[in-house]
C-alpha cells in the first residue's frame, strides 16, 4: 500500500437488479467511487475465480480500483428489489470468511455492513491500522448475528467518523427516535456523526450539534449504492483537505463541506441505475449548491 492510499475493507458482490447481474456490494460501492473520484484507493475482499467474480474484479479494476481478493468458493450475490420510489430490498446469498494476514493501513481504513461483522477478519485490521477509520453501520438484518448491537457498537467507539442512516437507527434501537439515536452513537467516541435521511438530505452530529446537510433534488431511479457513494465522498472530501491520515481532527466547517459533497456526490449515483458512482467529480461545484442550517443539538 502506498502512504495515502485509502484501504476498504469488506464484501464485494453481485447485485441482481430486474435479472441484470451488476457490480456491487457495500465496501466495492466505496473503492469503485474513490477510485472513480481519482483517490488511491485498494479494497481487500473475497472474490471466486467464476463469472460473477470476474464481472465484478473487472468492475473494480476498471474504476482504479486496486484488488486485494482472498479466494473464495462462489461469489456472493445479493438480489434486489426497488419498489416504486426507487428504495431497494435485498435477499442475499453470501460467503465472507477471508483472512486478511498482516494487512495494514496507516492512513485511512473504511469498513461496513455485514462483512465488518462476520467473523475477525476486518477487526483484525483494524487493530492494525493507524490511519483514520470510517465505519459505515448499513445494516442487514439477514445477515447479522445475534450479538451485532454490541458488536457495532464496539465498532463505533473505535471509528472517527461514522454514517449511519434511519433505518440503521431503527433496526439498532426500536424504542428511540432517530435524533437520539444518533446522538447515543456520537456518545460512543466518534468525532462525528452522519445520519441519512434520504431526499430528505443528511445531519452532522458532533459533541457540539446537528447541522442540517440539505438533500440534492434528483429524479431517482434506484438508491442501490447511494448511500456507499456517500460514504465516499465523505472520505474524498476529507482526504482532498488533508484530514486522513490519523484520529480525524476536522472542524464543523470542513466535515459540513464534506457532507454537502457527499450529498451531491450521492444523488448522482440514485439517478443511474444500479451502484454507478459518476467520474471525477469536481470538488468545488458543491460549494455553492446550498446552504447549511445550524441547529443546536438536545
Amino acid at each position: 500500500m502506498t502512504a495515502r492510499e485509502t484501504l476498504v475493507v469488506g464484501e464485494a458482490l453481485v447485485d441482481v437488479v430486474d435479472g441484470n447481474p451488476l457490480p456491487g456490494g457495500s465496501a466495492a460501492n466505496v473503492a469503485v467511487a474513490l477510485g472513480r473520484l481519482g483517490q488511491s484507493v485498494s479494497l481487500a475482499t473475497q472474490l471466486c475465480d467464476d463469472e460473477p467474480g470476474r464481472l465484478v474484479r473487472e468492475h473494480l479494476e476498471s474504476s482504479r480500483v486496486a484488488v486485494r481478493a482472498e479466494a473464495g468458493a462462489r461469489t456472493s450475490v445479493a438480489r434486489a428489489v426497488v419498489d416504486s420510489t426507487g428504495s431497494a430490498s435485498y435477499e442475499f446469498d453470501v460467503e465472507w470468511n477471508p483472512d486478511f494476514d498482516d494487512l495494514v493501513s496507516s492512513h485511512a481504513v473504511h469498513v461496513g455492513s455485514f462483512s465488518a461483522l462476520t467473523g475477525s477478519a476486518v477487526r483484525d485490521v483494524l487493530g492494525r491500522s493507524t490511519g483514520t477509520i470510517t465505519y459505515d453501520i448499513n445494516v442487514r438484518p439477514q445477515l447479522m448475528p445475534a450479538n451485532a448491537r454490541r458488536d457495532v457498537e464496539a465498532l463505533i467507539e473505535r471509528a472517527d467518523l461514522v454514517k449511519a442512516s434511519e433505518e440503521d437507527l431503527a433496526w439498532l434501537y426500536p424504542s428511540m427516535p432517530a435524533d437520539r439515536a444518533a446522538r447515543a452513537l456520537v456518545d460512543l467516541g466518534p468525532r462525528a456523526v452522519f445520519l441519512t435521511r434520504g431526499a430528505s438530505g443528511a445531519v452532522l452530529l458532533t459533541r457540539d450539534r446537528a447541522i442540517a446537510i440539505p438533500a440534492v433534488d434528483v429524479d431517482v431511479v434506484d438508491t442501490i449504492g447511494a448511500g456507499d457513494t456517500f460514504a465516499a465522498g465523505l472520505l474524498h472530501a476529507l482526504d482532498r483537505e488533508g484530514f486522513l491520515g490519523g484520529p480525524l481532527t476536522a472542524g464543523e466547517e470542513v466535515l459540513v463541506r464534506a457532507g454537502r459533497f457527499a450529498a451531491w456526490l450521492a444523488a448522482q449515483t440514485a439517478a443511474r441505475q444500479g451502484a454507478d458512482p459518476p467520474w471525477d467529480a469536481i470538488y468545488e461545484e458543491v460549494l455553492e449548491l446550498h446552504p447549511t442550517q445550524d441547529t443546536r443539538a438536545k
